[in-house]
């Protein structure tokens, strides 16, 4: 089956820069040398599936552009790699290894890291006292800290305390002996004492966002040498520096716009070097965005979507999307320049809204996540329902939200990822229905419930891997965990949407694997969508939304920030079948 890309909404590319230099995938770290070379560690997990396990590759270009050094090129298929001296040390993730290599690849020593933790090594970095620091983890809030010298002797070990450190992006060795911790899952950053105790954090624990305070998802933290610290806010797209003092100002964006900032540092000229990650770029810029170097792919010169949740076509091929991070809703028809919020009165303020959709009235029904709210709200943008609190002694009130449908009787079907709820409800806030609160149907991190005939639920149970279907009794009809295709079984891994079209076709977006899937009633494949052909961004990230539509699929690509439609051709181009 083959694909044509119809639009692509909420994107403008840039000219493609004359330094290309190799095929980034999504850069994480860059370190420059003396010489002018420049190191990139690239991450390619992005593509995988397998919880807490990236798949690195590591490269060192020259200021040209000319390719120096390619970690696969050794045989390395997982390294991450840091400049030691003259050489370049390499994290050989699932060999447990540290090597160093030379100039010419040739290996000048290894270093055993099995000893030292039973975990993966996760990231490392080269410290002021020319030591490695590393991190190791299987699992969120399973973290091993470690200092070894050159010769692998071991320093000091630190197993995290139980809740202290969920998943860290980055470790860096402090002048004053504590470390500083990028820790993604938990959108903080942490100094910690070598004892585990917490000396200073950036960012509320566990609660991500924009305002307030809030980080979202940072990757790197790095101390300069005035004491200054670079955060890459990663789902914020944007660059944080924190004075010695506490004072905290924005950094200006590189020409051609910045998306999903995985790393920063200051050289020593006083310029910038920073991972574009979402662009697929490494940048050095001065102090007022201007690109000094660049190497990499097209980027993003605009963006009109953060993060996008959820997308519905409407009459006249225009879209209703929710953008989330930018907390609000959009239309957006007529190519990617036309984008036109929907009103809200003013107080009324939307807080990551997780899903949206048009009413027969015309009214828009928002699933207003972490404000744990649903709201109803006119074209006009006037608020004429709002529920959050419920009458039930065991569930006082929604949490999140993450999809919202409005029944035929006027019910809403509401579902509530962080406590694994699919309720029934009424605007007054009675429950009628409740699914996930019993030992048959146990949900983790629900994302989306379709109501289907005759009272049966279609749910996708994204934490446990699955689509299912409840009966109007609460017991379970069927399950769905894999999909044959032909021989094989395509097993999905955090589905965040499922949907029978019209035509009775059932579209999941497997955003673990970063496809959208179409299945039969027998749960055999259909078709399989993982790359986007004619665009400068040829494949899905974390597609978190997908709706077909007379053999049109709509496609909400959350971490490319976009909106996709498709439509998938027969071979030798003619006109496509009915779906």
């Amino acid at each position: 089956m083959s694909w044509s890309l119809l639009e692509e909404y909420g994107i403008e590319y840039a000219a493609p820069s004359a330094n290309a230099g190799p095929d980034l995938c999504h850069p994480v770290a860059a370190a420059r040398a003396a010489d002018g070379a420049t190191t990139i560690v690239d991450e390619l997990g992005i593509r995988k599936s397998v919880p807490m396990r990236a798949e690195y590759r590591t490269f060192r270009i020259a200021p040209g552009g000319k390719l120096l050094a390619d970690s696969w090129r050794w045989g390395i298929a997982d390294g991450y790699g840091v400049p030691s001296a003259e050489s370049l040390a390499i994290l050989c993730v699932t060999r447990w290894e540290l090597q160093t290599r030379g100039p010419t690849g040739e290996r000048v020593a290894t270093l055993d890291l099995a000893s030292l933790s039973k975990r993966l090594p996760l990231v490392v970095s080269r410290t002021w006292r020319d030591t490695f620091l590393l991190a190791f983890a299987d699992e969120l809030f399973d973290v091993d800290l470690a200092e070894v010298d050159d010769a692998g002797r071991l320093l000091w070990y630190l197993p995290a305390p139980p809740d202290s450190l969920g998943f860290p992006g980055s470790v860096q060795l402090l002048r004053n002996g504590n470390l500083l911790v990028a820790d993604e899952f938990c959108h903080v950053v942490t100094e910690l004492a070598l004892d585990g105790s917490i000396v200073w954090q950036l960012g509320n624990w566990r609660d991500p966002g924009r305002h307030g305070g809030r980080l979202s998802s940072p990757r790197t933290a790095r101390e300069t040498h005035d004491g200054t610290r670079l955060v890459a806010d990663t789902r914020n797209d944007r660059l944080l520096a924190v004075a010695a003092d506490g004072r905290i100002t924005v950094l200006p964006e590189p020409e051609g716009g910045l998306s999903a900032p995985t790393f920063a540092e200051l050289l020593p000229g006083g310029n910038v070097l920073l991972c574009d990650a979402g662009n697929r770029r490494v940048v050095e810029c001065g102090s007022g965005g201007e690109v000094v170097w660049s190497i990499g792919g097209r980027a993003g010169h605009r963006r009109w979507f953060s993060f996008p949740r959820s997308v519905q076509g409407l009459d006249g091929g225009a879209l209703l999307v929710c953008d989330t991070a930018n907390d609000r809703i959009v239309v957006a028809g007529g190519g990617a320049r036309s984008c036109e919020p929907w009103p809200l009165e003013g107080g009324a303020e939307l807080f990551w809204p997780r899903c949206a959709r048009i009413l027969p009235s015309g009214s828009l029904l928002v699933a207003d996540g972490r404000n744990s709210r649903v709201l109803e709200v006119t074209p006009a943008g006037e608020v004429t329902r709002s529920l959050h609190a419920l009458g039930h002694e065991a569930i006082g009130h929604l949490a999140d939200p993450h999809d919202v449908h409005l029944l035929p009787g006027g019910n809403l079907l509401i579902t509530d990822s962080p406590p694994g709820l699919v309720l029934e409800v009424d605007w007054s806030g009675r429950i009628h229905r409740t699914i996930g609160q019993d030992r048959e149907v146990d949900l983790a991190d629900p994302h989306s419930a379709q109501p289907l005939a005759g009272g049966t639920v279609m749910i996708c149970d994204s934490g446990n891997d699955r689509v299912l279907w409840v009966r109007p009794d609460g017991t379970l009809a069927r399950e769905l965990r894999a999909v044959r295709s032909g021989s094989s079984w395509l097993r999905l891994s955090r589905p965040r949407h499922a949907e029978v079209s019209a035509s009775g076709i059932l579209v999941i977006a497997d955003t673990g694997n970063n496809r959208v899937l179409a299945v039969d009633g027998s749960g055999a494949l259909l078709w399989e969508l993982s790359t986007v052909p004619d665009s400068p961004l040829p494949w899905l990230d974390q597609p978190r939304w997908a709706q077909l539509d007379e053999g049109e699929v709509i496609v909400c690509d959350h971490c490319h920030h976009r909106i996709l439609r498709l439509r998938h051709e027969p071979p030798g181009g003619s006109s496509p079948p009915p779906p």
